[in-house]
This record gives structure tokens, sequence and C-alpha cells, in this order.
């Protein structure tokens, strides 16, 4: 296979994994969606979403899921069963910034001021085990100017190649009488020696002091 064609197979699974990851954040935000990984290489192509209602997303007699598979299959030109959909659920609500950021959407729309569904969000996160989180809410939320406010709690680290794994981020919308509030959520996870909820590994400025050692 020429480089050429490595390229345009690359490209091409970059945007089909793009297309489907923005199909079930829209289908599945009122079960929770948080993450998509997308196995291209594997018999059958997989694809493991994970949701904070399992139950809802997979349906009664696992209906949706059917329907998941044939809308998958139809996309990537293949039959339906060489597409397994495979759901999981979140262990942590509070440790997924889009989840929160869906959170404070629903809220805003409820009717709820965004402060407080802010403050309710934030002591979520603190209550999973969060480092910090940090939540950016922008557009027109008090009178005819357009601001954007900043909360946080804790601790972020914003640079180093630690961030890709420490911080999650995630992203939402609103469209209210006065225009369209952004709402950004930054999570930084809690170091998991299993690797379950954050990290499996200490951040690198982290200095652990060993006890000495008698020597005989």
């Amino acid at each position: 296979m020429s480089d050429d064609q490595v390229l345009k197979r690359f490209m091409k699974n970059g945007l089909i994994n793009a297309e489907l990851k923005e199909f079930f954040e829209k289908v599945l935000v009122n079960e929770g969606f948080s993450t998509m990984e997308l196995r291209m290489q594997e018999t059958p192509i997989k694809i493991i979403l994970k949701v904070a209602k399992p139950h809802e997303a997979i349906g009664e007699k696992k209906l949706r899921l059917k329907q998941f598979q044939h809308l998958v299959a139809q996309r990537l030109e293949v039959p339906d069963e060489n597409v397994e959909i495979i759901v999981e659920k979140v262990h942590e609500k509070g440790l997924c910034a889009l989840i929160q950021a869906n959170f404070i959407r629903e809220k805003i729309l409820g009717g709820v001021q965004y402060r407080r569904a802010v403050n309710m969000a934030l002591k979520a996160t603190r209550h999973s085990g969060a480092q910090g989180c940090q939540i950016i809410v922008s557009g027109k939320l008090k009178g005819q100017r357009a601001k954007s406010v900043k909360f946080q709690d804790g601790v972020l680290i914003h640079s180093g190649n630690a961030v890709k794994d420490y911080i999650n981020t995630g992203y939402a919308t609103v469209e209210t009488k006065q225009g369209v509030i952004g709402i950004q959520v930054r999570i930084m996870l809690p170091y998991d020696p299993e690797g379950v909820i954050g990290p499996n590994y200490p951040l690198p400025d982290r200095i652990t002091i060993l006890e000495p050692t008698e020597t005989q």
C-alpha cells in the first residue's frame, strides 16, 4: 500500500470516527453519553459506547442497539453482522466533563439559574474525587451584552503530556430567547493505580519520599 493510500485511509477513518461520535452525542444526550471508541481494524468492527444509562441506550429487547447497528453498517457500507456495538456504564458521572456540561445545559433549559447549575456540577465532580474542575459559561447570561464567566474548584494542569490523560473536556450549548449559551467543562481526573476512574500513573512533579531502611 502506497503512502497516498495509507493517508487517504487514515483520513477516511478519522472522518468516520468524527461523524459517528457527533451522531451518538446527539442521539444519546439524555442517556448521558460520555465517550465512543471505534475499532475499525477488528472483525467485526467494534464500537464501544460509554453512557450513564446503558439500559435506556440499548432499549427494550435491544431495539435501539439494533437500529444503531444498522445505521452504522450503512455508513460503513458493510453488512449489519459486521458491526458490533458494545454499551458500557460510566463508572463516575462526576468525572465526565461532557455529562456535566449537558447536566448544566438541561438545568438551564429547565429554568435553573446558571450559577446554581454550575455549583451543582462542581459539587458532583468534587464528590466523585476530581482533583479540580473549571467551568466556563459564555453568552448573554444577563442583560444584552455577551460575556464569559469562569468558575473553578480545586487544581487543574494546563501544560505537559499529562494533560491529555488527566484533563477531561466537554462542551454543550443552550439555545435561549437571548441567544446561544456555550458551556465548557474541564475536569482534572484523580490518580488511580488501577486506571479505572483516572490515569494509572502519578503526575511527573509528584515526589514520593520513601522511609529509610536500616542497614545491617
